[in-house]
């Protein structure tokens, strides 16, 4: 790119506040892989525990589904069944297609039912797949993001943004020389 946005331009990138810009940007986006790593590996870790407890001794279980969660994307299922005429309840770890009271089935330990599982969701989890990859893709999402609207603010000349990455060039037209040699603005 160019160094100056145009011909009439007293402006030019001033590269020592993009640096400073560049720092604090750093961190923020740091800070937001930090924070969507540390929660999908502790609900990828916590999910794959659950598993594995029902997966050494369990048994099976048809369950109704009482509840599902109207969020943008998701759509979790929350479900009840008996064991030995005593309630217990669970949800969906995925995406559940269905709806409020469908039979659907369920493992649960038999030393606890209350840890329990769908039975469409006993599928281990990958670490590396379901944590980094995804914590990867969504870094990429956000600095393309952050990409475009850099993109945008230096397209559509945006003021603030231009001033706060930019400095005034010293045109030479517009210095005078003094009797004694020193550079001064003219008088307007």
């Amino acid at each position: 790119m160019n160094e100056r946005f145009n011909k009439r331009s007293n402006r030019k990138i001033d590269w020592e506040k993009v640096k400073k810009q560049s720092g604090t940007i750093s961190i923020i986006i740091l800070v937001f892989v930090l924070v969507i790593f540390s929660a999908t590996y502790y609900v990828v870790t916590n999910h794959n525990k659950i598993r594995e407890t029902v997966s050494k001794n369990s048994e099976t279980a048809a369950a109704k589904v009482i509840f599902i969660s109207s969020g943008k994307g998701t759509h979790n299922a929350k479900y009840e069944f008996n064991v030995n005429g005593k309630r217990n309840t669970g949800s969906t770890f995925n995406t559940y297609k269905g709806v409020v009271g469908d039979q659907i089935c369920v493992k649960y330990s038999i030393q606890n039912p209350g840890i329990n599982l769908y039975c469409n969701d006993d599928e281990m989890q990958s670490v590396f797949n379901d944590v980094i990859l995804f914590t990867l893709k969504i870094f990429a999402l956000f600095l393309v993001f952050l990409s475009l609207a850099f993109g945008w603010l230096i397209l559509t000349k945006n003021k603030k943004f231009l001033i706060e990455n930019t400095s005034r060039i010293n045109n030479s037209r517009s210095l005078s020389k003094t009797s004694v040699g020193r550079s001064t603005r003219p008088h307007r």
